[in-house]
Order: structure tokens, then C-alpha cells, then sequence
């Protein structure tokens, strides 16, 4: 994969305090990919993104893209343009003028100008929309603008950061197709953040799981959900039973484990060694189970005797738990409506092939040890302003000085106005969130009696503690 990866991360490391946000993380993302970095809060995904787009810079390591060390270039020099949570859109500023806000600060020539925002607002599906407001727009559409932003100064590489967790469910999954679409249509490298696991699956060519600052492994979602290397990523990407089992032998790579009260032939995945009388655990998807009435055969598959707990309709399946040996089981049974439901005393039925094995006894998902990385204080970082979150966005810059997290760590709280300069126009961010914009040398303008095209733009609300 060497030769074909785009984007490559290599020991890199991020510290806030005394606490590894980031830590020790290494892959590769090929090119042309669509890939996705999941994991629960507080997991480190969100500030790996703001490291690539240049946000913040790695206390150790090295970021490649496209063979180039870019960890010393300012943002809007790296090539990567963002899409953020919250959009960034400026309130003030008409689709037309939002889309071509970094083509502006490029000083793109104006009839290559409007000629490319035309294009991209025909290409995203906002033709036409060029003089609304953001106000004026769907949440779905907003998130196009958001993209279209971003596309229109041809990056090598989009990233996304949860752009649509503001969405309803409807429409979070149709315009996730669309991104989807998108991509391979442009063939261009994304990669994308989001805690939810049916969009990393659905969405990604690549997927790397993120937990406590590491990776705890990358690869294709096929992989990922099949074949996961510990408990925690097992129990993180979709329903599993995970079963405690001891190896009772071992043959041509083949172990021969305990499952309940009975035994199956399981292959011993590439890379682990083990012994017999070794503690591991099986990896089990609902979906893989059946249910069987008590005096059922077995027709090669594994029965293990257990009684329904409870079970809930979810309109496409039936899901049923079960306890086994003093474990609960999730059982999932497909086309609930075409089926015969089950009470009682019944039976497991396993397939061999559908168990995978995890060597060591794990640890299984804590969600008080994942939050507590990222608690206090010191970890808790703001979004940059609008003005820097649409600059950063479009990956364009009127200067060559980047601003650092440091300065937009001071702008979090408090009741006093502050300052953050850059050359050109200064903006104050007072205590209200919304910044205004005045000539160098001059005093701040009252927002008072302005229209809400014309007012304070306010600064972004999503947080970094992601």
C-alpha cells in the first residue's frame, strides 16, 4: 500500500496538559479512498482531523500527503480544505458569497471566479440557490454549501468532521449516499470523523477505530466488523456476544474451544499463537444465531441449550436474549413476520465458520475510562472563528502566519472582550460569541439595529472535545 497511500501519519503524537489526546498513531489512507475515522467521545479522532487540516501541530510525528511532510505548512498551504460540524457558515454572506469566499482570499481572477462557484453549486445540487441566505436553507442544503466551499478551490484531500450528526435520521442517511457518491465521482481522498458505526460501515473504503489517543485497528469495514483484533472493537462496531472460552486443543490452525456446554472447531487467526488451556473469547454477531425448539437437531451446527429472556420487535428482525450458562445472548432472527416466535426453553444453534476468535481475555468497552481521557480543563478546546473555521474550510489564507490553537484556546470563556489579530481587518470576539470586523486602527462598530445579513458573525459552537 506504500506506493498508493495519499495521506500518512507516522508516530504521531498530541499532548494538551498531561494528557495524550493523541497518541502513538501510525496508517496510511490510500488514494482516491473514502475514509473514516470512528470511535466514541473523547477518543482522539476529532483533534487526529484537526492535526491533518493544520490546526494544531504534533508534539511528535510526522503527516504526509501525497509524499510531501506538511507539518510545518500553515492550513491553507496543506492542500486539505474541511468541512465542519456546525457548517461555518457566514450568516451574512449569500450562498454565492459563501462558496466563493476562498477563491476571494486566493484572488482568483472574477470571471474564473464566478465561472468555478457556478459550476460547483450546479455540482453539489444548489443551482439556482447562488443569492439565498443560510438562514433561507434546509439543514441538508446547508451542508452542501458547507461542501461545496470546501470543493471549489480543488483540494488533493476533503476532510469532514461529523458533518451530519445535526441532521435528522431521514435525511443524515440520504445525504449520506450522496457524499458517498460524491467522492467517486470526484475520485478524490476523504476522510471522514463520526462516532456512529452503520456510517463508518456504510460509507468507507478504509476504516481505522480509534480509542483512548490509539488505533485500535485499520482495514476495510469488512474487516472491521468480521474480524476484529480486540473485545473493545468488537463491542464498539455493531451487537456481538462476546463469550469467555478456554482452547481445549489445537490442530493445523484449527482450536478447539469451549462454547457453553459444548465445543466447536474454530480457525485460529493470522498472527496470534495459542496454547492449550488458553483463555480467549468468541467473537459472535446476533445475526450469525438461529433458535431452535428444545428437541431440534443439530445438522452441523453448535446447539447450546438456553431460556428467552426478552425480546423487542424492531420491524425488520426480532431480537431475542437469551441466557446461556448464566450470560445473556443476542439473537437476532430476520423477517420477524414470517417466522415462528419463541418462548421458554430453546436452543442456539451456531455455525462454527461465524465464530471469530479474540486471544486474551479483553477488555470490553468501559464508556466512564473513555470520557475520563478527556475530561477537565486542559482538554476542553474551542472551534476556531468563523472567519479562520471558513478560511481553514477552503483551505485558502491571506496570510502565511497560521493562527494557533493556543490563541483560540483564550477566546473559549469569560466576560472581557478579546482580541485575536491577523493581518488586514481585526476581529473582536467579545463575550457574546459573535465577532465583528472593523479597519485596522479604527474602533470597534456597534452591531446594534443591523440586520441579521449584515450583523456579527458568530463564531463557530462545536467543540474540539471530540
Amino acid at each position: 500500500m506504500a506506493e498508493l497511500a495519499h495521506l500518512r501519519l507516522t508516530h504521531v503524537t498530541k499532548r494538551f496538559g498531561d494528557t495524550a489526546a493523541v497518541d502513538d498513531v501510525s496508517f496510511e489512507v490510500p488514494r482516491g479512498s473514502f475514509a473514516t475515522l470512528l470511535g466514541p467521545s473523547g477518543c482522539g479522532k476529532t483533534t487526529t482531523l484537526r492535526m491533518i487540516a493544520g490546526f494544531y501541530e504534533p508534539d511528535v510525528g510526522d503527516i504526509e500527503l501525497a509524499g510531501k511532510r506538511i507539518n510545518n505548512l500553515p492550513a491553507h498551504r496543506r492542500g486539505a480544505a474541511m468541512v465542519f460540524q456546525d457548517y461555518a457558515l457566514f450568516p451574512h454572506m449569500t450562498v454565492h458569497d459563501n462558496v466563493a469566499y476562498g477563491l476571494k482570499l486566493a484572488h482568483t481572477k472574477k470571471d474564473d471566479l464566478e465561472q468555478k462557484v457556478t459550476d460547483t453549486l450546479k455540482f453539489v445540487g444548489l443551482a439556482g440557490l447562488g443569492g439565498r441566505w443560510p438562514n433561507q436553507l434546509s439543514g441538508g442544503q446547508q451542508q452542501r454549501v458547507a461542501v461545496a466551499r470546501a470543493l471549489v478551490v480543488e483540494p488533493q484531500i476533503l476532510l469532514l468532521d461529523e458533518p451530519l450528526s445535526n441532521l435528522d435520521a431521514k435525511l443524515r442517511e440520504s445525504l449520506r449516499w450522496e457524499l458517498r457518491a460524491l467522492q467517486q465521482r470526484l475520485r478524490m481522498t476523504f476522510v471522514y470523523v463520526t462516532h456512529d458505526q452503520d456510517e463508518a460501515l456504510s460509507l468507507s473504503d478504509w476504516v481505522a477505530v480509534m480509542n483512548a489517543g490509539k488505533v485500535e485497528q485499520a482495514g476495510t469495514p469488512w474487516e472491521i466488523y468480521y474480524h476484529p483484533k480486540t473485545a473493545f472493537l468488537a463491542d464498539f462496531v455493531g451487537a456481538v456476544n462476546l463469550v469467555p472460552s478456554t482452547v481445549r486443543d489445537i490442530r493445523d490452525g484449527t482450536a478447539t474451544v469451549t462454547v457453553g456446554s459444548a465445543t466447536a472447531p474454530v480457525r485460529v487467526p493470522e498472527g496470534i499463537t495459542l496454547a492449550t488451556g488458553a483463555a480467549v473469547r468468541l467473537c459472535i454477531r446476533p445475526e450469525s444465531l438461529a433458535l431452535r425448539a428444545p428437541s431440534a437437531s443439530g445438522d452441523g451446527q453448535v446447539l447450546v441449550p438456553g431460556t428467552v429472556a426478552r425480546r423487542a420487535f424492531l420491524g425488520d428482525l426480532m431480537r431475542y436474549w437469551v441466557n446461556v450458562d448464566g450470560r445473556e445472548w443476542i439473537v437476532d432472527q430476520p423477517d420477524p413476520g414470517a417466522a415462528a416466535h419463541f418462548d421458554g426453553a430453546v436452543q442456539v444453534a451456531i455455525r462454527p465458520e461465524r465464530i471469530h476468535l479474540i486471544a486474551g481475555s479483553g477488555a470490553t468497552r468501559s464508556a466512564s475510562s473513555a470520557s475520563s481521557r478527556r475530561s477537565g480543563p486542559s482538554t476542553r478546546r474551542s472551534s476556531p472563528s468563523s472567519a479562520l473555521a471558513a478560511s481553514a474550510a477552503t483551505g485558502c489564507g491571506s496570510s502565511s502566519r497560521r493562527p494557533r490553537a493556543s490563541a483560540a484556546a483564550r477566546c473559549r470563556s469569560g466576560t472581557r472582550s478579546r482580541r485575536w489579530t491577523r493581518p488586514g481587518p481585526t476581529w473582536h470576539i467579545p463575550s457574546s460569541g459573535r465577532a465583528f470586523a472593523n479597519a485596522p486602527g479604527s474602533s470597534p462598530r456597534s452591531t446594534a439595529g443591523r440586520s441579521p445579513r449584515s450583523s456579527a458573525i458568530p463564531t463557530t459552537a462545536s467543540s474540539a472535545r471530540r
